[in-house]
């Protein structure tokens, strides 16, 4: 009797079934954001019709990891996390025999023993080391490992670049930062904000206009706002390091009679510009589009699990400016076009 061999599906078969270059199916097959989401969609469908990846799989369940900082008090609070957890779901529920798990940075270290691959997001500098997995197959997001670790990174530096930008133009010269300096994506989007100014020639006149926080909540940013205000010299726009600090900063405003934008102009970052407290408050901000990290990361970890080459050890996914209706030209300004 003869038996049919099954053969392993590489990334060669992919692109002869459809006719594209192993680079653009392997980019596709990552979730690349160079490669058309229509492109993607198809390439994926052949795999899998291919049976791609799926030979090196086991049966038998797998556990997988989500980790990120504090998942019940912080991160599942704010959106940016819960889109990146939705877009690793999309892929996920195509394989039922993964459970995914939630965990933050201490629990990883205990359990990690017992888990079969990791999805590690937002790392800061304390636990920077738990990102450097090399037990298990892993993909982190927004940070950059070493050349060994697969990351799924946003531009950050550019996207705060351009968001403050934005404000510059609006004829803003005494424009604030807050946020914490304690991860990758922090400090990047600080040199994003000076980098700004620099291309500007806008001179930082006021040090205290920089607000170095502990972390990047609610709350921080009702705090950090509420020391700009007391400040004699005061900013007329902020740069907030996330979307959860800078609705913390529209908070104080609302809660001191303080108009926004008429007084101050707040920006911004994640993508999630809507807040729901305040329906007619849409924050510019930037959007990093969270779910596509998600979906990119998940597929990454797959092509890891299922012993696929990746092809590349970082994707980089451009952020995009969102226009609200939280940035207006400086007071003194309109008085003067008034005249």
């Amino acid at each position: 009797m003869n038996r049919k061999i099954m053969r392993k599906m590489t990334l060669k078969d992919i692109a002869d079934a459809t006719k594209l270059s192993v680079s653009t199916v392997s980019r596709a097959l990552n979730g690349d954001p160079v490669v058309s989401r229509e492109t993607q969609d198809f390439v994926q469908k052949v795999a899998k019709d291919l049976g791609y990846g799926q030979q090196n799989l086991s049966k038998s369940c797998q556990i997988i990891s989500i980790v990120m900082p504090d998942p019940v008090g912080y991160a599942l609070r704010n959106p940016y996390f819960t889109e990146i957890v939705r877009g690793i779901y999309a892929v996920f529920r195509e394989f039922p025999q993964m459970r995914l798990g939630l965990d933050d940075f201490a629990t990883f270290e205990s359990v990690q023993k017992d888990v079969h691959g990791a999805v590690i997001i937002s790392p800061d500098d304390v636990h920077f080391d738990v990102a450097q997995v090399s037990e298990i197959p892993a993909v982190v997001i927004d940070s950059m490992g070493d050349k060994e670790q697969m990351s799924i990174v946003s531009d950050n530096k550019a996207g705060m670049m351009m968001a403050t930008e934005h404000v510059l133009v609006f004829g803003h010269r005494s424009v604030a930062y807050v946020g914490p300096r304690n991860t990758y994506s922090a400090r990047a989007r600080y040199e994003g904000y000076l980098s700004a100014l620099e291309k500007y020639r806008v001179e930082l006149s006021n040090p205290d206009w920089v607000v170095t926080t502990a972390g990047s909540s609610f709350q921080d940013g009702y705090a950090a706002c509420a020391s700009l205000w007391a400040l004699d010299s005061k900013p007329t726009a902020v740069m907030a390091f996330n979307d959860f600090m800078a609705w913390g900063i529209l908070e104080y405003c609302q809660s001191q009679g303080v108009s926004v934008p008429d007084e101050l102009s707040v920006v911004g970052y994640d993508g999630t510009s809507q807040l729901p407290p305040m329906s007619l408050v849409h924050l510019t901000t930037v959007d990093q589009h969270a779910f596509q990290q998600g979906y990119t990361a998940a597929n990454s970890l797959i092509g890891l699990l299922s012993g696929q080459p990746l092809g590349v050890n970082a994707i980089n996914i451009s952020p995009t400016l969102v226009v609200g209706n939280t940035v207006r030209r400086p007071a003194f300004l309109r008085v003067f076009q008034e005249v």
